[in-house]
């Protein structure tokens, strides 16, 4: 069993990537086909690990794949104007799934959908390639893929109306900069981690063999 996993866990990493990746767009087909309690099901299951507010997730089956907040000045219908939700309640904009005018949101954020979307493709690649790449540096990692997510995702705090963080520029992202960073994020993680991996059971497996002996 041991031997099967060590030689099979990309698969498996990549399928369970997929996987989560995919079902979360089952939500809003669901949702669209009138198969409400499955919509909400999935919806419910990716909540703890996504924050899925409507306003940085993408929709299908509407009118725009986006609803911007009106701060961003975009020239499309805004978050606002469609739900009347003004003052931006945050527990609403989390639970809010969308309706037959604005379609539904993808159980995952705009970011996270890059993010996984990006570990997916480096996790065959990876697999394409004979597992022979080597992990980049962890400073690469860090100053290409995390600070750049970091910085994009931290800064829009100030316009939640969270008084603890008011001190914070008042921005808001967009579908682009999410995409752009989390895709960073997702590349590098990939290639920090999965030769890492790789590394870590072919060691594993040559010390196996080696105390057998």
């Amino acid at each position: 069993m041991t031997r099967w996993f060590e030689k099979n866990y990309l698969l498996i990493i990549c399928l369970f990537l997929t996987l989560y990746f995919g079902i979360s767009f089952f939500a809003p087909i669901f949702m669209h086909l009138g198969w409400t309690n499955l919509g909400n099901l999935i919806y419910k299951i990716y909540s703890p690990f996504c924050h899925q507010l409507a306003f940085r997730s993408w929709f299908l089956f509407g009118l725009q794949t986006y609803y911007p907040r009106q701060m961003v000045g975009s020239n499309m219908i805004s978050y606002e104007q469609i739900t009347g939700d003004i003052a931006i309640d945050l527990i609403f904009a989390r639970s809010f799934t969308g309706n037959e005018v604005m379609g539904y949101k993808v159980a995952l954020c705009q970011r996270d959908i890059s993010i996984y979307g990006s570990l997916i493709l480096i996790c065959v690649y990876f697999q394409a390639t004979g597992r022979k790449t080597k992990s980049i540096p962890w400073w690469i990692w860090i100053l290409v893929g995390l600070v750049p997510m970091a910085i994009d995702g931290v800064t829009q705090f100030g316009g939640l109306g969270i008084h603890l963080l008011s001190f914070l520029p008042y921005r808001e992202s967009t579908p682009l900069l999410r995409t752009i960073t989390g895709s960073l994020f997702g590349i590098t993680t990939g290639l920090f981690l999965f030769p890492l991996l790789e590394e870590t059971f072919v060691l594993s497996k040559y010390n196996a063999d080696h105390c057998s002996e």
